[in-house]
């Protein structure tokens, strides 16, 4: 069997920087587009996605509000189109090539089926389409594979906002990446032989933890699940449970949100490193992933020893108090392991990273650092983040000495010359983006990796287990609040005519029940209202703007006719008080507490999804005082910024979940005015459960949710109409 000890493993620099991307872009791009029903009910064949239904039309899809122009040029069939007469610059191995970025036509790429990018010397990189994946706050990322390539050599691109990272592939001797550098997108271009021929930086490889550390008290899991000891228990059919799924927080420092330009863009980056990690998975057919649930700023140091680092962040051997608010998220987020990464530096770092071999029970061991950048002629490689993460579950690098036991180990050979994700190159070998499996005969020709000696997959089917219970799941699957009801006037619910499931299912109103099509669950991420038990959502059939457009069930499109934002609303804590600001203070630092619903300004608010902002009507933003993560932190108003602090989403059990993965909560007797308003640790209770009643606003014509007959009688037929402000418009989102 393999080694099951806690030893430290580190990431080597790849000399002459093999760059595997740079920042990132979310471009939010709205799918706006009218409904297929009615073309279903015509007995023509729906349009699948909003997109579609858009590229038949002639129309372009909307990006966001605030994307740059670098990243909103038409959609002229390729990706990128090049600044005129601009000179590249040179970094490591790679020319950078200035350049604008179109996301509608990725947009449609993700539907088409094929991506093409023209290279900087005319050539035509056309992707075939394999997957996509939507990531926090609006980042997504497509994965795709050029003709003839390998496994393990995907293009991986991630858009964010005002950013865009990735590998693009390699063709006719040619390495390409896409970056983005203070805001600039860029086309990056290197010969494969500049590349593969870097020298790897041997500074810093494996120790052994000390004895005394080894001796100390083991940490609990947390997120125990009875009888679960095997991946293979789970079916590959199943999709994301928490059987299969490494929740993962990431820290990074201030030195490198400035490299990276802005912590947006870093989001992004950091978006990309997972969905890379998450590739090799796929390659190696290993049924599992890394899902990103917390990114934090951490402020420490970017210019000392990666082991060091380790070392003070995993507050065993060694402790550094700049790291207590990433391992508090880590807490409030449920996660099972945590990295923090830095901008590469190779005079102090002395690696690409390092991590503990753990792939036990022990979850303090739950920890890595990774530097990603290029400094002068060293860089570090977009999968760092995958083998350290690799190393957490378990994995070595490779054999070495032929003497060693097990097979969690990469591999590497000479024949093909090629090395895994975690093994280390020598000679110039060629890295495959996967982890180790004599399953897949696709690396170079060559199995990716030997029975009974280097089979990650195999390993991983008994370490993946333990790791996920390391802690208990808190961040929900489908990003979506508990199942509630939405009531309207007079008492009466918002409600789906016979219960039924289907596409153009007509809304009415009808009085309370508890029965399933009364029960509405908000989707943070489409910001949607699913109906409980489909995959159906409200939408407005026919995309239509009038007064009086009718409102229906609808396959989910993230469409602007299926997204809503909440307006001129009460927030109502248990036992009927409401969010207020103190004395009807409107200024930076006003504090929150619970009061008599007044209707004063201090106590109406909007929620718009789209940006997570909760802002009061006087105009300042909720806001968690100095970015705070621990149980009490304050809660005050301060200028809407759009920052991290700022941003809110509805979770499970009525709570209103903020920064650091905390909820707020109301502190004191329950209906009592003057209760304290403060962030804490999420756990379900009363404290920590709101409704929101107000109107409730399309985003495809900012017009209300409108009661017809405005709560006289059940069956009352549910419709758009402009906002007015009367009863009739008037819903309440209540929890469970």
């Amino acid at each position: 069997m393999y080694n099951r000890g806690i030893i430290l493993a580190s990431c080597v620099a790849v000399a002459a920087g093999v760059w595997l991307g740079g920042c990132v872009s979310k471009s939010g791009a709205s799918h706006a587009a009218s409904n297929a029903g009615q073309a279903a009910a015509q007995g023509q064949a729906p349009v699948k996605t909003a997109l579609a239904r858009n590229a038949a039309n002639g129309a372009s899809p909307q990006l966001a509000p605030g994307t740059s122009p670098y990243f909103d040029a038409p959609d002229n069939g390729t990706l990128v189109t090049y600044v005129g007469h601009a000179t590249p610059t040179k970094e490591g191995p790679f020319e950078l090539f200035p350049a604008r970025i179109s996301e509608r036509y990725a947009l449609r790429a993700t539907m088409e089926g094929k991506m093409t990018i023209v290279a900087p010397d005319g050539t035509r990189l056309q992707m075939d389409y394999v997957r996509h994946t939507e990531g926090k706050n609006g980042n997504w990322t497509w994965v795709g594979r050029l003709p003839g390539a390998l496994v393990g050599e995907e293009s991986v691109i991630t858009f964010g906002k005002n950013a865009v990272f990735g590998s693009l592939g390699a063709s006719g001797g040619k390495v390409y990446r896409i970056s983005t550098v203070e805001g600039q997108p860029y086309v990056m271009a290197a010969s494969e032989v500049e590349v593969r021929s870097a020298a790897p930086s041997r500074r810093g490889d494996a120790r052994e933890m000390l004895p005394s550390a080894n001796a100390a008290p083991r940490a609990a899991a947390t997120g125990i699940i009875p009888n679960y000891s095997n991946l293979g228990k789970v079916n590959a059919a199943a999709g994301t449970t928490s059987t299969n799924t490494i929740d993962v927080v990431l820290g990074y420092t201030p030195d490198y949100k400035a490299y990276r330009g802005g912590e947006s863009a870093t989001e992004t980056v950091l978006t990309n490193l997972v969905e890379v990690a998450n590739q090799a998975f796929a390659n190696a057919n290993v049924q599992a992933r890394y899902r990103l649930v917390g990114i934090i700023e951490v402020g420490y140091t970017n210019n000392n020893d990666n082991s060091q680092a380790l070392d003070e962040l995993t507050w065993i051997q060694a402790y550094n108090d700049a790291f207590r608010p990433i391992r508090q998220v880590r807490e409030n987020d449920g996660a099972d392991l945590v990295a923090l990464v830095r901008r590469f530096n190779s005079a102090s770092q002395n690696s690409c990273g390092v991590a503990w071999v753990n792939g036990g029970t022990d979850s303090r061991y739950a920890y890595a650092i990774v530097s990603d950048g290029v400094d002068g002629n060293y860089s570090c490689y977009s999968t760092t983040l995958g083998h350290e993460l690799g190393h957490l579950l378990g994995s070595h690098h490779q054999r070495e000495t032929g003497q060693e036991t097990g097979y969690n180990y990469g591999h590497r050979s000479d024949v093909g010359s090629f090395h895994t994700v975690m093994a280390y190159p020598v000679n110039g070998q060629r890295e495959v983006n996967i982890y180790s499996t004599p399953a897949i005969q696709g690396c170079y020709g060559q199995a990716c990796g030997v029975i009974a000696e280097a089979d990650n997959a195999t390993a991983f089917m008994l370490t993946v287990p333990r790791v996920v219970q390391y802690r208990a799941t808190v961040v929900p699957f489908d990003d979506s609040s508990s199942p509630g009801q939405i009531v309207g006037p007079s008492g009466k619910c918002l409600d789906v005519v016979d219960g039924r499931t289907d596409n153009t299912a007509r809304i009415q109103v009808w009085g309370c029940n508890g029965l399933r099509q009364q029960k509405w669950q908000w989707q943070s991420k489409s910001r949607a209202l699913r109906n409980y038990g489909t995959d159906k959502v409200l939408d407005i059939a026919g995309a239509n703007s009038n007064n009086g457009a009718g409102v229906q069930l609808y396959q989910g499109l993230n469409a602007s006719n299926q997204r809503w934002n909440f307006r001129s609303s009460s927030i109502i804590a248990t036992g009927g008080k409401v969010l207020d600001v103190v004395n009807g203070g409107s200024g930076n630092g006003a504090r929150l507490q619970t009061w008599d619903n007044l209707g004063g300004s201090n106590q109406t608010w909007q929620f718009d999804p789209a940006t997570g902002a909760i802002q009061v009507s006087s105009g300042r933003c909720l806001d968690v005082m100095g970015g705070g993560v621990t149980n009490g932190t304050a809660v005050q108003l301060w200028d809407c910024s759009g920052n991290k602090y700022q941003k809110w989403s509805l979770g499970t059990n009525g709570s209103i979940v903020g920064y650091g993965g905390n909820c707020l909560e109301a502190r004191g007797a329950s209906g009592a005015n003057g209760n304290t308003i403060l962030m804490a640790t999420c756990n379900g209770s009363a404290a920590q459960a709101w409704r929101i009643r107000g109107q409730i606003r399309s985003d495809l014509n900012n017009k209300c949710l409108d009661d017809s007959e405005g709560g006289r009688s059940n069956g009352a037929r549910v419709q758009m109409w402009g906002c007015l402000g009367n009863p009739n418009q008037t819903w309440e989102l209540q929890p469970n």
